[in-house]
C-alpha cells in the first residue's frame, strides 16, 4: 500500500536560503529555532537532495523492519518522536501502534580484549542526559533521536526496532546485533565507529561473524574524525557510510556535492571517515569493481556516502535535558556520518520493500548470476553491481579531502576512500538495485 505524506500548501512555495556556502532549498516547514542562525533542513530537503521524492512506486518501506542499536533506554524517544512526526507531516509510530518497538538485551559484560571503558566509542553525539531525577547522568539521548527520527523520515512505513543494550562495550553490542537479527530486522543502522587499531585486528575479523547473514542489511556510520578506517563500518558485510556537503541553487536543487572535508576541531579534526582498512581483506563486492591504489588487497571505506556536514544541519527533536549546556530541550541541529547511516538504511528498506512486491529476495540475500557473479552476494555485491553497470545511479564525490595522505585522503572520479562509490541518485538507484535478480 503506498503511504501518503502529508505536506501543507503553504510550505509547497516557501523558499529560504541559508549561505553560499551551505544548502539554500525549497523548503518544507523550515525548522527556525530562537538564537540559531539560519534553518535546520527537515526531510523535504533531504527527499529532494537525493531524488527520493521522485521514486516510482515508492512504497516507504512498507514491510520492513529497521534495527537500530542504543546504549542506553530513552524515555522522552516516543513523545520526541511524534512532535518530529507531526512537524513534518510522518504517520506517528508509536509502541501503541505497532510501528515502534523496544527490546532490551542481557549484559553480556566486557571479556577486556578491546580495551576501552564502557561508554560508545565515536559516535555522534557525546553530550550526557540527565534521568528524570535531575542528577543522574546516563549516556546521551542525542544519537537515539537522530537515528529513529531519520529512519522514519526516509522509510516512514517501515517498523522500527529499538535494541537497547545496557551500556556499551563491544561484547553489548555484538550480542545487540545477533538480538537485532533473532528479532527479525531485515535492515540495521548503527553508528558506533572504533577507529581501527592494529592491536584489536583479531577483534575485528572475529566481529565479523555477526554480520554474516542473509537475514539482514547492516549499515553503518564511517566515522566523523577524518582519515582513517573504522569498524564496524569496515566488516565485509556492512555498508559504511561517509560524509559530503551540499550546494543548492534558491529551489533547492543540488547544484554541487563534495566530501565532508576535515578541518581541526579542538584537540582533533572533524570531517568524514574513511580509509584501507589494516585488517579486513577487499571483499569480493570491491575486487571486482576495482578500488584503486590498494596494493594489498584490503577493504576499503566507506563504500557510499550521504549529506554530513555544512552550515546547515538537519532537524531532530530532543527533550532530553543535557549536562553540556550546548542544547537546550526541543529542537536542535544535528550531522555527521552518523545522520547518513540511518537515511541509507531507510533507502535501502525501501529498496527491499520494493523487491519483495516483486517476489524477489532481500538485498541481503541476493546473488548475482552471469558476469555479475564475481561481485560475490550480498547487499555490498548489489551496491558494487549497480556502482558498475549504472554509474549514474551514484552522484559522484570528485572533490574534497579528509587528511594529508594522497590519494587515499582525496575524492576522485569512481570510487575513493573519501565518499566511496558516491552519494546515491535515488530515483536511478533504488530501480536499479529492485531490478537485480
Amino acid at each position: 500500500m503506498m503511504l501518503a505524506l502529508v505536506v501543507s500548501a503553504a510550505a509547497q512555495t516557501k523558499v529560504v536560503t541559508h549561505g553560499e556556502s551551505s544548502p539554500a532549498a525549497l523548503v518544507t516547514d523550515p525548522v527556525q529555532v530562537a538564537g540559531h542562525e539560519g534553518i535546520l533542513l527537515g526531510p523535504a530537503q533531504m527527499r529532494r537532495f537525493y531524488g527520493i521524492d521522485k521514486i516510482a512506486g515508492n512504497t516507504w518501506g512498507a514491510g520492513q523492519t529497521v534495527a537500530i542499536l542504543i546504549s542506553h533506554a530513552d524515555p522522552y524517544l516516543e513523545g520526541d518522536l511524534a512532535i518530529f512526526d507531526e512537524r513534518f507531516g510522518l504517520p506517528l509510530c508509536t509502541a501503541g501502534n505497532g510501528c515502534l518497538r523496544h527490546v532490551q538485551t542481557a549484559n553480556v559484560g566486557d571479556d577486556g580484549s578491546w580495551e576501552i571503558k564502557p561508554g560508545p566509542p565515536e559516535s555522534g553525539s557525546r553530550d550526557v542526559m540527565l534521568k528524570a531525577d535531575g542528577k543522574t547522568p546516563i549516556p546521551s539521548a542525542g544519537e537515539t533521536v537522530l537515528d529513529v527520527e531519520w529512519v522514519h523520515a526516509i522509510a516512514p512505513a517501515a517498523k522500527i526496532l529499538l535494541i537497547e543494550i545496557p551500556f556499551f562495550t563491544w561484547p553489548n553490542f555484538l550480542h545487540g546485533v545477533d538480538v537485532g537479527v533473532a528479532e527479525g530486522a531485515t535492515v540495521m543502522s548503527m553508528s558506533f565507529a572504533e577507529p581501527q587499531k592494529d592491536e584489536h585486528n583479531m577483534n575485528y575479523l572475529r566481529g565479523d561473524r555477526h554480520f554474516a547473514t542473509d537475514k539482514t542489511v547492516f549499515v553503518a556510520a564511517a566515522g566523523d574524525h577524518a582519515h582513517g578506517a573504522r569498524w564496524p563500518a569496515a566488516s565485509p558485510d556492512v555498508v559504511g557510510v561517509g560524509g559530503t556537503t551540499i550546494r543548492t541553487d534558491a529551489m533547492g536543487t543540488v547544484t554541487f556535492e563534495h566530501a565532508w572535508i576535515a578541518r581541526p576541531a579542538g584537540d582533533r579534526f572533524v570531517g568524514t571517515g574513511g580509509g584501507i582498512s589494516a585488517a579486513e581483506k577487499e571483499p569480493a563486492a570491491q575486487v571486482a569493481y576495482g578500488i584503486p591504489n590498494d596494493a594489498k588487497q584490503m577493504r576499503g571505506t566507506p563504500d557510499v556516502a550521504y549529506y554530513a556536514s555544512s552550515l546547515t544541519s538537519i532537524a531532530v527533536y530532543n527533550t532530553a535535558p543535557s549536562m553540556s549546556g550546548k542544547g537546550e530541550p526541543g529542537w536542535r541541529g544535528t550531522g555527521g556520518t552518523s545522520a547518513g547511516a540511518p537515511q541509507w538504511a531507510g533507502l535501502l528498506a525501501i529498496a527491499n520493500s520494493m523487491r519483495v512486491l516483486q517476489h524477489k529476495v532481500p538485498l541481503s540475500q541476493y546473488v548475482g548470476n552471469g558476469d555479475a557473479g564475481k561481485f560475490g552476494k550480498g547487499t555490498l555485491a548489489a551496491l558494487y553491481t549497480v556502482g558498475k553497470l549504472h554509474p549514474e545511479a551514484f552522484r559522484d564525490i570528485t572533490e574534497g579531502q579528509n587528511g594529508d595522505c594522497g590519494a587515499e585522503c582525496t575524492a576522485s572520479v569512481g570510487y575513493d576512500y573519501v565518499s566511496g562509490l558516491g552519494a546515491p541518485l535515488a530515483d536511478v538507484l533504488v530501480p536499479a538495485l529492485v531490478a537485480l535478480p
